[in-house]
This record gives C-alpha cells, sequence and structure tokens, in this order.
C-alpha cells in the first residue's frame, strides 16, 4: 500500500499549525530505489487511496522521505542539522520516518531548485517557492502529482475545514480541481516574524543620548526624520572609516513587495483598493514618482547601499549579510531574531540595538498613508501563498 502525505492517523490531530501542516506533508512518500518503476497511472493511485480508508497504518518499518528545502537558518548554533528541529524530530519518531534533506546554500536557492527540476532528479517531496514555474506547469511536465484524490482518505480534518470555508477551498483547488501542492493556511493572529528595523544604537552614540527627531517623536516617523537618522549612520560610518556600509538597504528590484517604505507614500507596488472601493494600481501612481524621486536623492547622497541592485539573488527578508551580520547596516527589512542586541559583537566593538520601525510618511507631498507596517501584531484571514509542499513523481508507489 502506497503512503503518500500524512499518515492517516497523524491527520486526525487537530490544532498542529500551519508549520506542523507543511512539515506534515513530507510525512508518507518513501524514498524511491533507481529501480523502481515510478510511472504509475492516475488509476492505481485512486486505488491506494480507496484503499487506505479501511487499511490500518503500520509503522513498524523505516520510511526515508527525500526533501528540498530552501533554507535552515542556524546563526545562532540551536541546531546541528534540520533533522533536529523540533517538528521534524517529533514527526520522525512518531511515524518511524528517516528524513533526507537537499538544502541549498544562502543564494543559491534558485538555480539548486531548476537544477534539480532540470536533472529530473527530484526529492520525493520539494518546497516550491524558488520554482520557475507555476505548480500547473511542473503537473504538466510530469514533475508533481495531483493531490485530491487523496485528501478524503489522508487528510479528513483539512477535507471538512474546506468544506466550511468556500475561500479557502477555491484558492487550495484549481481550475481542473487539482491539489498540486500544500499551501500556507493560517486562520489566527500572529506576530510578524520580520519587517523594517534600524540601529538605534549608532544614534544613541552620536548624540550622546540626545536624538532630536524633526517630528518631534521619539521614533523617526516621516521622512524628514529619516533624513535627520541617515545623515548620523553615513556621519558614524564613514568617521569609522568603513568603506562598505549601508545605512539602508532595499531590494534589488528598487522597493519592498511587502509596501514597506511606500505605503508611507501611500502607495504600494502592486494592486490596492482606496478608501472610495476604487481598486487603484500603485506602480502608476503620483505617490509611487514621489518615492522613486526620494531614493534617486537618497542614492545620491549615499544613504541607499551602492551595490542593492547586484544583489538579485538575496530574499528581501535576508539581505547582504556581510553587512547586516558585520554591524554596518543602519536599516534593513530584519527578522524578529535581530532585535535587540543580538547582533552585537562586543569583543570587537560593535555594538547594535535593533529597533522596529514604521515606514516614514511623505508629510512633505501631504500623503495619506496606506496601513502603516512595522512589526505589530496582525490578524488576518486564511492566508493562502502560491507556493508550498509538493510532492514528486519520484515517490515509490510500492511503500
Amino acid at each position: 500500500m502506497m503512503k503518500l502525505l500524512t499518515r492517516k492517523d497523524f491527520m486526525k490531530v487537530t490544532g498542529m499549525g500551519a508549520a506542523a501542516l507543511g512539515i506534515a506533508s513530507l510525512t508518507g512518500c518513501g524514498s524511491s530505489d533507481s529501480s523502481s518503476d515510478t510511472s504509475s497511472s492516475t488509476s492505481s493511485r485512486s486505488e491506494s487511496a480507496g484503499e487506505a480508508e479501511t487499511a490500518e497504518e503500520d509503522f513498524s518499518d523505516n520510511v526515508t522521505i527525500s526533501a528540498w528545502v530552501h533554507t535552515f537558518d542556524n546563526d545562532y548554533g540551536y541546531m546541528d542539522t534540520f533533522n533536529d528541529n523540533p517538528v521534524v524530530a517529533y514527526l520522525s519518531e512518531k511515524f518511524n520516518t528517516t528524513f533526507e534533506w537537499q538544502i541549498p546554500a544562502t543564494g543559491s536557492e534558485s538555480e539548486s531548485f531548476s537544477l534539480m527540476i532540470g536533472s529530473g532528479d527530484y526529492t520525493n517531496v520539494f518546497y516550491t517557492a524558488y520554482s520557475q514555474q507555476t505548480p500547473d506547469e511542473l503537473y504538466e511536465d510530469g514533475v508533481i502529482i495531483d493531490l485530491s484524490e487523496y485528501m478524503d482518505a489522508y487528510m479528513p480534518n483539512l477535507t471538512a475545514f474546506l468544506e466550511t470555508d468556500e475561500t479557502a477551498r477555491k484558492n487550495m483547488y484549481n481550475d481542473d480541481g487539482k491539489v498540486l501542492y500544500l499551501p500556507v493556511l493560517q486562520n489566527e493572529a500572529s506576530t510578524c516574524w520580520g519587517g523594517l528595523i534600524y540601529n538605534r544604537q549608532i544614534l544613541v552614540d552620536m548624540t550622546d543620548d540626545n536624538i532630536q527627531f524633526p517630528s518631534g517623536n521619539d521614533e523617526p516617523t516621516t521622512v524628514e526624520d529619516w533624513e535627520y537618522m541617515f545623515g548620523l549612520m553615513k556621519e558614524y560610518f564613514d568617521g569609522m572609516g568603513y568603506t562598505d556600509y549601508a545605512c539602508l538597504i532595499i531590494p534589488y528590484n528598487g522597493w519592498f513587495t511587502t509596501g514597506d517604505i511606500l505605503t508611507g507614500f501611500g502607495t504600494t507596488g502592486a494592486f490596492y483598493v482606496d478608501d472610495n472601493g476604487n481598486v487603484q494600481n500603485g506602480i502608476i501612481s503620483d505617490e509611487f514618482y514621489n518615492y522613486l524621486v526620494k531614493m534617486k536623492e537618497w542614492y545620491q547622497k549615499g544613504y541607499i547601499y551602492q551595490d542593492f541592485a547586484s544583489r538579485s539573488s538575496d530574499p528581501f527578508y535576508w539581505p547582504n549579510t556581510a553587512l547586516t551580520y558585520g554591524c554596518v547596516a543602519g536599516v534593513f527589512y530584519g527578522l524578529t531574531s535581530q532585535l535587540g542586541t543580538t547582533l552585537s559583537m562586543a569583543d570587537y566593538g560593535m555594538n547594535v540595538d535593533y529597533y522596529a520601525i514604521a515606514a516614514p510618511v511623505d508629510t512633505e507631498n501631504n500623503v495619506t498613508p496606506l496601513e502603516a507596517n512595522s512589526m505589530v501584531q496582525t490578524a488576518y484571514d486564511y492566508n493562502i501563498v502560491s507556493y508550498g509542499w509538493a510532492v514528486s513523481e519520484n515517490c515509490n508507489e510500492d511503500q
């Protein structure tokens, strides 16, 4: 009997959350033997799925699962390997499963994923965030399989949930009624995992703890406040003799698609609904033009990292680590784990104290900022993104 996706008993467990659901999708497909025939038909899968409804699960035999995942952030030495991740360790023990991870080096994710797909040597499951093809294209090319026929047998809780939420169901199934990957689902308030942060320690040192933002606020809230802050940061870095530093690091394309900074100018880098209920294209707005003018000005003053456009392989949430972890970055998109003094290197006299910072309001052009974005508590409905865990054709049908 084929054991695909999650073991039936495990899918009865409730309250595991979106992260566990993603990892749980790994626990049912065994690694392929090179001599195995992996080109089985859809009908045989349907029969296997049907059998699973009445078959008793047996975890006495260890199952090995190969998986490609795009990152393993272990800068703080919490884990030696990804198998030490508490969720992974729990699933491995509970279901007698061994995971073999393929984790590309930071910055090489896209190339690694493309090489795997191009070679045809797919892992059993993989995370599709760095795929250059859509899930539908991967399916049409015979790379991944349709999971919809296994929903009732192996994921009864998820199936029951989708029957009560039409929006989630429409997002999860494609136009042909197929489920090609398990996406991120989250339905509760959650603390943001990242956002813009700034090194307040520099401002404290440069002003003898007498920071005077032009707005009169305790935190930088306007474009003018940011320019005051950048002036102090540049003076500090130059005074320390640094040649490679950044007062501000922005993505290679010139703006944050998450809306950071842009919302303070009253726009976004995508479509949005204005206060009158009309759909607007942020990129063609006057506010977006004002943003570009200001970014050009800041770049010419040396506030923006001069080689930002060349950093095309850097995730926006993990920019130029040589600068961010080297304590020579003023403002960038950081993670919650980087807040405070975590990144300080006291032995080298390099101290940082990172605070969350909201988008700067463009008071010069008297704009009304869009929804403020900083590291705050945010509530949202079911969040389903266009990538997740997919199961490849290289799963062994005999397992």
